[in-house]
């Protein structure tokens, strides 16, 4: 018995760590995610948006970090039928492609470069350059750095994080942004909140 068990195969990552079944191998006795008992104690105690913060960050979520995570998932839940990413489904759908065809057309639209992940993706770029440096931010703004090596992103045609069809914030983008910089109350999204408009006449 005691041979068995100790060839007995752990499955385990840094994220996820499983204790097998007695009877069933293939399944899992117990569960732990970040050395929490998922189906013992986060299914009893957890909200959703405590274990996803917690399956990200690795660990417990302090009470403001989870209430952001759960405003930012109510802001960018359904962004409604004119941003760009439902319209690609809502095309796909009348065009009578099926539901998967139109899930990946909203996916491929949603990972670009027009308020999409890859805009995302050079602004946290950017951020770790700039940080709250006005100065520094308009220097990126009027010239933005440009790839040092072949890619298949084309150049942006507009400033990332800005709307290329406005001159000024959005009002749900500005209810969002004052609501999270009032939620953490200090860091960046506190700087972005009083230098928005400052960023927006560069």
């Amino acid at each position: 018995m005691a041979s068995e068990e100790k060839n007995m195969e752990m499955i385990h990552t840094k994220i996820w760590d499983e204790k097998p079944d007695a009877n069933n191998p293939f399944s899992a006795d117990q569960s732990f995610c970040s050395g929490y008992d998922v189906y013992g104690d986060l299914l009893i105690n957890a909200t959703w948006f405590e274990y996803l913060y917690l399956l990200f960050k690795l660990e417990k979520p302090e009470k403001w970090q989870a209430e952001m995570l759960e405003k930012i998932g109510i802001a960018i839940a359904n962004p409604g039928i004119r941003d760009h990413s439902v319209r690609a489904a809502m095309c796909a759908g009348v065009g009578g492609s099926t539901s998967a065809s139109a899930l990946m057309a909203a996916l491929s639209v949603g990972a670009g470069q027009l308020n999409g992940a890859r805009e995302v993706y050079t602004l946290v770029d950017w951020w770790k350059e700039a940080g709250t440096d006005l100065g520094a931010w308009k220097k990126t703004i009027e010239n933005p750095p440009r790839a040092k090596r072949a890619s298949v992103w084309n150049e942006f045609e507009h400033t990332p994080g800005f709307d290329p069809h406005g001159t000024t914030c959005t009002k749900p983008v500005l209810q969002t942004l004052l609501l999270l910089a009032d939620i953490c109350k200090r860091g960046t999204l506190v700087w972005l909140s009083e230098s928005r408009e400052t960023l927006e006449s560069f």
